[in-house]
């Protein structure tokens, strides 16, 4: 069993958060902190093993808690579970579809031959250039500086390779992904260019970004020590824990489960990558004939798991069911960050359209009596208002001016009381929290995107319209322009 103090810190030494640095992971890392360390990682590709999570499988339980078990790596249950991701060593380098267009840009500044930068740093233009702070700025101009460069540019005249264009073909109907070194040469009566193209693989790509030096990779604005650029190509694939996507077992028809799509994605990770492995071993005519077919799948399925956008192939899985691959559980108003991370949850908010009403105030919004008996406002019992509020609970949720929930001062728990299934009478005592309904007189927010300068949120005063077929919020002409509602 592993210390708890591993997952749980106690110190209370309160710190500052200066900033979050976001790297690459290297094969190295994705072994170490794999959960499965001294093995090759993931190999069968079946889930269970009569209905119990298979050993070495993608549900492996070393990787995190099921809602039914305890994790084998923590022994913590679900609840505090941080989960723990494994790794799939894979039978040969494929590229990430993600780091694709930085790959292609740092081959652009470097000599295939020798890894070197392909310019001179003796120029002024350089040394210029090296005084911009900011990475992504100077890696653009060092950028155009290469594009110009006809030969490397290697001091002492050791390289003098002659450098070629970088070529990127991710091809729409078989979803593969390729990059070409493509020399140009004149024919033999010189009136035509002639273009060959030399096929990089995975293997020649992260063996030249290997050999950068140290010093080209801070001129380029990559720190080798944290996310070497050889790291943008997969050697070993990483896998996320259980708790990021859970199975979900069924406590009926024999205990069925329904499995998450990128389990699913993984699964065929997994067989694509062990029919490599067995053709690898065949080492016949046949195999090495098909060798090509088996690489370009593992590539097309490894591209599928981050993002099925950018090859524009079908978003279901083989079963047909809907595929969410990663980039798609990040981005947009659905995905982690707006949603989970800065998404929040609002019990006292309504929305509607708003109506123009010059009886209105421009200090007022008109409410519909509907939202005014939804949204409470909590009110505390004192002596001077316990009357009022003792009468509010009286007529309960279903009658305007009442209330919905009453909170008791001296109760244990915080577990409110809700009027619309207490039956017999409540008597309040003082200190209770009574959450009524709104009032003529309460003041709220009012918001209306987009919320383009503060003004576009401003408080008002409640004015209840108690009209039940009027929905809309009233709102004065004098207060629309604010609200760009003219």
């Amino acid at each position: 069993m592993t210390d708890k103090q591993e997952y749980f810190n106690n110190d209370p030494i309160v710190k500052n958060i200066r900033g979050i640095k976001f790297d690459i992971l290297s094969g190295e890392q994705i072994r170490a902190m794999s959960s499965m360390k001294g093995t090759h990682g993931i190999e069968i590709p079946e889930l269970y093993d009569k209905q119990e999570p298979k050993l070495g499988g993608l549900l492996d339980p070393r990787m995190g808690a099921t809602t039914f078990s305890t994790c084998a790596t923590c022994n913590f249950e679900t609840k505090y579970c941080p989960g723990h991701p494994s790794h799939i060593d894979l039978a040969e380098p494929v590229f990430n579809i993600l780091f694709i267009p930085y790959v292609r840009g740092i081959l652009e500044c470097i000599c295939l031959n020798c890894s070197n930068i392909l310019v001179d740093k003796n120029t002024d233009k350089f040394k210029q250039i090296l005084k911009i702070k900011n990475n992504k700025n100077r890696f653009i101009k060092i950028r155009e500086m290469a594009l110009k460069a006809k030969i490397c540019m290697k001091p002492n005249q050791e390289c003098g390779t002659t450098v070629t264009k970088i070529l990127v073909e991710i091809k729409k109907n078989t979803s593969d992904i390729e990059i070409y070194s493509v020399f140009e040469t004149m024919d033999d009566d010189k009136k035509a260019e002639k273009k060959q193209k030399f096929e990089l693989k995975p293997e020649t790509v992260a063996n030249i970004l290997d050999n950068i030096s140290e010093e080209d990779c801070k001129i380029l604005g990559m720190d080798s020590n944290r996310s070497k650029p050889s790291s943008m190509i997969h050697k070993v694939f990483h896998v996320p824990p259980l708790p990021v996507r859970p199975s979900m077992r069924g406590l009926f028809n024999g205990g069925t489960s329904s499995e998450d799509s990128l389990t699913g994605k993984l699964t065929e990770i997994v067989r694509a990558n062990i029919r490599m492995n067995k053709n690898k071993e065949t080492n016949t005519d046949n195999s090495l004939k098909h060798s090509k077919h088996y690489s370009h799948f593992l590539q097309l399925q490894t591209a599928l798991y981050y993002n099925p956008d950018l090859i524009q192939n079908p978003k279901n899985d083989a079963k047909g069911n809907q595929f969410k691959s990663i980039t798609e559980r990040l981005k947009g108003k659905h995905g982690r960050i707006r949603k989970n991370i800065m998404g929040k949850r609002g019990d006292h908010n309504a929305r509607t359209v708003i109506t123009s009403d010059a009886s209105i105030g421009a200090d007022c919004v008109g409410v519909p009596v509907r939202v005014a008996m939804t949204i409470t406002y909590p009110e505390r019992v004192t002596k001077n208002n316990i009357e009022k509020l003792t009468q509010l609970v009286k007529n309960g949720c279903d009658n305007y001016p009442g209330a919905n929930n009453v909170y008791i001062s001296d109760s244990e728990n915080a577990r409110p009381i809700y009027l619309k299934y207490k039956k017999e009478e409540l008597v309040l005592q003082i200190g209770d929290i009574v959450e009524r309904h709104l009032q003529d007189g309460d003041i709220v927010l009012l918001n209306r995107q987009p919320s383009l300068h503060k003004q576009s949120m401003m408080g008002h005063r409640i004015k209840v319209i108690n009209d039940p077929s009027l929905l809309t919020f009233r709102l004065s002409p004098a207060v629309t322009t604010p609200y760009n509602a003219d």
